[in-house]
């Protein structure tokens, strides 16, 4: 009995010092930790956030859409609205044209005169 108090301290020491090393955090503290109190430890690491290189924790921030959700959206947003576009595109055509054919009139006009 003595034995296997003895292996499950290693294994929650073990399992403690394995989690801290991928958490950036100590893990021969841990690895006591862990090996005094097993379940604890290893529920206490699992709860602590990660570190970074300096030691501050790292936050994961979810970011809203990739970049292709948003080109997704803006094309869909951009669709909806040219069907309302394309009447005014076209009076802009008629106009311009109207436009080309009095200049060119004029300027035949003032060109016989």
């Amino acid at each position: 009995m003595l034995i296997l108090g003895i292996v499950a301290c290693f294994v929650g020491g073990g399992v403690s010092a394995v989690l801290a090393v991928g958490k950036g955090r100590s893990a021969f503290a841990w690895f006591l930790l862990g090996a005094l109190f097993p379940v604890l430890g290893i529920v206490l690491l699992i709860l602590q956030p990660a570190l970074d290189p300096r030691g501050a924790p790292i936050l994961q921030v979810r970011t809203a859409d990739s970049f292709d959700q948003i080109r997704a959206k803006y094309a869909a947003i951009h669709a909806a609205r040219q069907p309302a576009s394309e009447p005014i595109a076209q009076q802009l055509a008629e106009l311009t044209d109207d436009y080309e054919m009095k200049k060119a009139a004029l300027l035949a006009q003032l060109g016989r005169t």
